[in-house]
């Protein structure tokens, strides 16, 4: 099982949940992925939570009110000089929504540096230059984030934002930008591996969540008890190890 040590730029690196109320989603997700949890007090009344899977970093919970934001998935990619990357994404047509700022940890340490943007069609997506953390230490395993792609009403003019503002090839080695499709919000979505796909799905509606979507391959889409969306992956090595 590959543990990361640091990430190149312009790579997926990271996947943050915001939602309403963190315990609900600690159950949901601690059955569904095997996680397990470490709890930070950020500020007065606010907990911010480190996803683990095997003792290694795989994604965060925040707890916010839904009144303030709805319950999503963010995802984070690496960056090296910050606030150019934040400037190049305006630049580019991108807005700002947040930062760049310096995030520490409650005892004064250095974590990283912290931007969210929205594309120009005004999907979200978050810029991470690392610090004490490079973000998640597990990636492309079962529990762990291990692909993201987005769907877009216009998914040639979104590759090309991307591809300038990272440096992406035009090779088939970029994340995938899709059309939108019926019953899939548009937007940045994580996938997390799983050993038996359609196993996962059904235990994940039997912890509360949605199916959205289901293909007959090695994929699921779905929402969780507070309509987060986010998808499932199926590892192949996993299934041919078995």
């Amino acid at each position: 099982m590959p543990r990361y040590t640091a990430h190149a730029p312009g790579t997926f690196s990271f996947a943050g949940l915001v939602c309403p109320d963190r315990h609900v989603a600690r159950a949901f997700y601690g059955e569904l992925l095997g996680w397990s949890y470490e709890e930070l007090l950020v500020g007065p009344g606010h907990v911010f939570t480190i996803c683990r899977r095997d003792g290694e970093t795989t994604a965060s919970i925040n707890e916010l009110p839904a009144e303030a934001v709805a319950p999503h998935w963010d995802s984070y990619l690496t960056v090296t000089d910050l606030p150019a990357a934040v400037a190049r994404g305006t630049g580019l047509g991108g807005a700002g929504i947040f930062g760049p700022i310096d995030v520490l940890s409650p005892d004064g340490g250095q974590v990283g540096g912290l931007a969210m943007l929205n594309d120009p069609a005004g999907h979200g997506f978050a810029l991470w230059r690392a610090g004490d953390s490079i973000g998640a230490s597990l990636l492309h395993e079962p529990g762990a984030v291990a692909a993201t792609e987005l769907t877009t009403v216009e998914p040639a003019s979104a590759a090309r934002f991307y591809a300038e503002l990272f440096g992406w090839p035009d090779d088939g080695t970029a994340p995938p930008v899709r059309p939108v499709r019926d019953g899939v919000p548009a937007g940045w979505l994580p996938y997390f591996g799983a050993q038996d796909v359609a196993a996962s799905t059904d235990a994940a509606v039997r912890l509360g969540g949605t199916c959205l979507e289901r293909t007959a391959g090695r994929r699921a889409i779905l929402a969780d008890p507070a309509g987060a969306v986010f998808g499932l992956v199926e590892l192949l090595t996993t299934r041919e190890e078995s």
